[in-house]
C-alpha cells in the first residue's frame, strides 16, 4: 500500500494495485466555511497531489470523516463523478446527498467493509469529536494504518500491528481548555507504547487559518527538534509512504 499526502494539510492518498481512495481531499486553493470565509479560511501553498498529477478521475472511493468545511470541502467534493462510493458520517451525507452524490455509505464505529483488496474499519473517533467524525483501520494481509483526524486516548491500544498512525502532533485548544488537536508529547506516548513503525503527522501548521475562530484557539505547533527519536513519514506534501 502506498500513503500519499494530499496538500500541506489532512488530505490523504492511499494507492494499491486496485483502488486509489482519496480522504478529506482539498482539491480548491482555498479553503472556506461556506458563506462566510471570515468566520474560516485557509490558503494552500501547492497543488493537490490529484491536481497536479491529473488524477482525480481515477479516484474510486472517498473517506470524508467530518461535515466540517476543512473535512468536507464541497468545491472539491464537486470535482468527483456523483456515483463516486463515499464513506462518510451522517452529517456529511445529508450535504453531500444535497449536492447529487448518490452512493454515500453512513458508517459507524464497529463497521467492517471490504474494498476490493483493503478492509475499512470504523472507530470512535476521540473527544470531543466522537460524535462527529471518525477514525478507522486500513488493512490489506500486510499493512495497516489508523488515522485519527483530531485527538486520541493517550492510553490507546490498537486491535492490530501498525505500520502507521496518521495524527495530530500539533496541539489547539478552543479557548485555551479543549483539546481538538495533540501535541507531539502525547502522541509520541502512543506511538512508543504500540510500537508503531511510522507517524505521519495530520492537521499540520493550525496557525494558518485564518478567520474569526482563530481568535478562539490556542495554539502550539511542534518542535522540530524533538522528532529525532521518531520514524515521521510524509512530513510535507507529495511525500509518499509504501508499506
Amino acid at each position: 500500500m502506498l500513503v500519499i499526502r494530499g496538500d500541506d494539510y489532512q488530505s490523504w492518498i492511499y494507492k494499491t494495485e486496485n483502488n486509489l481512495i482519496a480522504v478529506d481531499p482539498w482539491l480548491t486553493s482555498k479553503q472556506i466555511f461556506p458563506g462566510a470565509e471570515w468566520l474560516l479560511s485557509r490558503t494552500t501553498d501547492c497543488n493537490h497531489y490529484l491536481v497536479e498529477n491529473n488524477l482525480i478521475d481515477k479516484v474510486n472511493y472517498l473517506i470524508i470523516t467530518a461535515h466540517f468545511s476543512d473535512h468536507l470541502d464541497i468545491r472539491s467534493i464537486n470535482k468527483f463523478s456523483k456515483n463516486i462510493k463515499i464513506y462518510t458520517t451522517h452529517e456529511a451525507s445529508k450535504v453531500l446527498t444535497k449536492e447529487g452524490f448518490k452512493n454515500c455509505c453512513i458508517v459507524k464505529p464497529g463497521d467492517t467493509y471490504k474494498i476490493d483488496d483493503l478492509t475499512l474499519e470504523i472507530r470512535a473517533a476521540g473527544k470531543p469529536y466522537h460524535t462527529t467524525s471518525f477514525a478507522y483501520y486500513l488493512k490489506n494481509d500486510f499493512s495497516c494504518i489508523y488515522h485519527e483526524p483530531h485527538t486520541m486516548n493517550e492510553n490507546f491500544i490498537s486491535d492490530y500491528e501498525l505500520d502507521a498512525l496518521i495524527t495530530t502532533i500539533d496541539q489547539v485548544k478552543v479557548f485555551g481548555l479543549v483539546e481538538v488537536s495533540m501535541n507531539l508529547s502525547k502522541t509520541a506516548k502512543i506511538i512508543d507504547s504500540n510500537n508503531i513503525k511510522y507517524l505521519i503527522p495530520t492537521g499540520t501548521k493550525p496557525t494558518k487559518t485564518k478567520g474569526l475562530i482563530s481568535y478562539l484557539l490556542k495554539i502550539n505547533e511542534f518542535d522540530e527538534k524533538k522528532f529525532q527519536s521518531i520514524n515521521v513519514a510524509c512530513k510535507e506534501p507529495h511525500n509518499t509512504l509504501t508499506i
